[in-house]
């Protein structure tokens, strides 16, 4: 992980497999426009000790692989599990986001935030997790566009 993958999905938006130690954009599609991201903010910020991601790198080069392969669902969510056990997260919210019906969730960036990704339609069953927890939600559109400069 790093900064490049997300500057570069908030640069191009879509989909975004990024090389990051390379700053290479491996790949680019769009996102179908009837998926939601619900991120939540816990209230407790507390972070774990990044240095330990690299127990689980062999989980970690799976899911490279799986977005490499297009398989964004499982990549992220494999991620998640797996960055969630070691960062002082609980990885059965993951498991209950997607039981409601998310498509995929994980750990947003080193954490301690947590993205999930729903269709329009489950929604509601979806935010139902994070809305026992204690933090913010914030629920968003996908975006597809480039980033444009407009001079005033």
């Amino acid at each position: 992980t790093g900064a490049y993958d997300d500057a570069c999905s908030c640069y191009y938006g879509g989909f975004n497999v990024t090389d990051n130690g390379k700053r290479k954009r491996i790949h680019f599609e769009r996102t179908p426009s009837n998926l939601i991201v619900i991120i939540f903010i816990p209230k407790n910020r507390k972070r774990g000790n990044l240095k330990k991601l690299k127990i689980l790198s062999s989980i970690f080069n799976n899911a490279w692989e799986l977005a490499k392969e297009k398989k964004y669902w499982e990549s992220m969510t494999i991620n998640g599990l797996a960055t969630s056990a070691i960062l002082n997260s609980d990885p059965k919210i993951i498991i209950d986001l997607i039981e409601k019906g998310a498509l995929a969730a994980s750990v947003s960036g080193n954490g301690p935030s947590i993205a999930a990704i729903v269709k329009k339609d489950n929604l509601s069953n979806v935010k139902k997790v994070f809305e026992a927890l204690e933090g913010n939600i914030i629920v968003s559109k996908v975006n597809n566009k480039k980033a444009e400069v407009n001079e005033l």
